[in-house]
Order: C-alpha cells, then structure tokens, then sequence
C-alpha cells in the first residue's frame, strides 16, 4: 500500500466516523501527505521528529501550533508510520503573499527573521532582539522598520519560543519557512512539524520510546 491507502486503511479502522469520501489531498512532501476533512488535516508521514513534534503540541496545546487533535503509531510491513490529525489552518502564508492578501514587505521581513533564526540555530548562537532590529533597519530603512515595528517583536517572540522547544526536545532543524506556518487572524500557526532528517540516525531512540506507546497495526 501506498502513503494515502494506508492512511484510508487507518482511518476506516481506527477513525470509522470519517468519511473517506471526503479527504482532499492538499500537501505533499519528501516523508509525507497531507489531506483535509472539513475543518481538520490528517496527516500521513515517515518522518519521527514530525511526530515527536506533533506530540508536544498535543501535550501543551501551544497557540502558536495548529492544534493537534491526535497522533498516532502505526506498523505496516515492518515500517512506522505516523498519523497526525491536526487543526485545518486555512492557507500558507506563501499562499496568501501570491494571492496578495498579504504584503510583500510583511513576508519579506517574515523571511529574514526566520533566516537569521535557522542560520543561527546550527551553530547554537543566542539570538537577541537588537540584531534583529539592526538587520532589518539595514535591509528595509527605519521608515518600514518602524510601521511594521509590532508585526516584527511578535514575529521574534514566537520564533525564540520555537527556537526553546526544538531545544528543549533536541532536534536540530528549524523548518519554519513561509509554506510550513499559517496566519490565523494575525497569529502565527506552525502547520508543519517535520524535521527532514535520516531516519536511521534515530532508531534507538524510537524503539526505546516506542517500547512506552501504543503501535497500531495494518495488515496487508
């Protein structure tokens, strides 16, 4: 089976009150697939750091996440695979920058806190909010700095709050572009988990934490 069967196979077993009929594909990526049904997305991914992720979300309910409804383990054929059901966001914050519902200035000082913030994240540099300020004053001039002076702390704000869990659960990637967060009524909404890294560098981990998890089975 393929990612969307088994996840079909998933739900008519495990989540009998949803309507396969209904799932509307809506992502893709190098792990996973993501799908709507009505007001929530079920994603299907191979990705561990995406469920770890996933999971902290449902333990503390961070406003700055899509909301996690559920996540779950699955084994198929030897393999893991993890279920996210998750908040349905509307569109990407790329998205509404093409349509133009967002600013060209706003999504550009978007991109550049998050580039200071992945550059910075490898090589384990504390970040602070006068660097930030400082760059932007360099790239945009203080006339824009200064009207988008409260997007940009909120901005900061919420990616040093990212920056502390990634940390706190000691993954090492930072994937929060444009693509992977919504804008929900002004607020940021991470709506993507993944951490894009080899899923052999972390199976002792995994099968260590698995042996405290509930796995669900699929049968061929």
């Amino acid at each position: 089976m393929d990612k969307e069967e088994l996840l079909i196979a998933y739900l008519k077993k495990y989540k009998k009150k949803v309507d396969c009929e209904l799932l509307t594909h809506i992502g893709e990526g190098s792990m996973g697939s993501a799908y709507r049904y009505k007001d929530k997305v079920f994603k299907i991914t191979s990705d561990y750091h995406d469920f770890l992720i996933a999971l902290e979300g449902l333990k503390r309910n961070y406003d700055f996440f899509a909301k996690v409804y559920s996540v779950d383990v699955i084994k198929y054929d030897d393999l893991y695979f993890y279920i996210l059901e998750v908040e349905y966001c509307g569109e990407t914050l790329f998205e509404k920058h093409r349509s133009g519902e967002i600013d060209n200035n706003f999504c550009l000082i978007y991109n550049k806190i998050f580039d200071v913030f992945t550059s910075n994240y490898f090589v384990n540099t504390p970040i602070y909010f006068k660097e930030v300020r400082e760059s932007l004053i360099v790239i945009f001039g203080k006339a824009i700095y200064k009207s988008y002076k409260t997007d940009i702390k909120y901005l900061y704000s919420t990616f040093k709050k990212l920056e502390r869990i990634c940390k706190r659960k000691e993954l090492s990637y930072f994937d929060y572009h444009a693509s992977n967060v919504c804008l929900v009524e002004g607020k940021l909404k991470v709506i993507d988990f993944g951490y894009s890294k080899d899923e052999y560098d972390i199976i002792e981990d995994r099968d260590k934490f698995f042996k405290t998890f509930k796995i669900k089975t699929l049968s061929k």
